[in-house]
């Protein structure tokens, strides 16, 4: 979690301090000393297939030719999930899941409605400045068990526009409706990009 919540302690609050913070405060004040020695955790995330690292779409509206098309390409938010596993087990009984994951939902309202953000670390990519649209039961059951929302789906969403992109856009998109010229595929322009050891363009 950025910003928000965030703010008291440095700007930067992992999840994990909250909800695993808190599983170990409940074992010790409820003597479960397994669980402390153990260090099972309270929830476990993992990426939702079908999450995007680049959603781009063209522009329906007529074209002068190929080249102008291919200069009306538009970005749209990146959309992702993460599956939040919290069943009950040994070292988190049904009473202690409510009363933690209570507190969780709550902190991460107050962190959302506080203009609170979100960093997701996946395996593959890290998604900066997300915001998080919703939190909903996945499965009744997992496993074939009898328990019930253990099984949580959390959708972000990354945003095109904040505050240091939007002037860049609104820059960049007026410098070429002033000049009325488009930009132009190249080799120069993809190196500002890419730096290639060895190639001299």
């Amino acid at each position: 979690m950025t910003g928000g919540i965030a703010k008291l302690v440095g700007g930067v609050l992992p999840i994990i301090a909250i909800s695993e913070g808190m599983s170990v405060l409940t074992n010790a004040i409820t003597g479960n000393f397994q669980g402390l020695v153990n260090g099972q955790t309270f929830l476990t995330f993992k990426p939702v297939v079908g999450g995007t690292v680049i959603q781009n779409t063209i522009a329906l509206t007529p074209f002068y030719n190929q080249t102008t098309a291919a200069n009306f390409l538009i970005s749209e938010p990146n959309v992702f999930s993460l599956l939040c596993l919290c069943p009950i087990s040994e070292n988190n009984h049904a009473l202690v899941k409510t009363l933690k994951f209570s507190n969780l939902i709550n902190l991460l309202n107050y962190h959302a409605n506080n203009g609170g953000l979100f960093t997701v670390l996946t395996p593959s990519y890290i998604y900066r400045d997300c915001i998080l649209l919703r939190v909903s039961d996945m499965n009744s059951s997992v496993d074939g068990s009898s328990q019930f929302q253990c099984c949580w789906r959390f959708d972000f969403i990354q945003p095109l526009v904040t505050t240091s992109k939007s002037k860049n856009v609104l820059n960049d998109f007026m410098s070429k409706a002033t000049g009325g010229n488009l930009t132009q595929p190249s080799w120069k322009s993809a190196t500002k990009i890419f730096s290639i050891p060895g190639l001299n363009l």
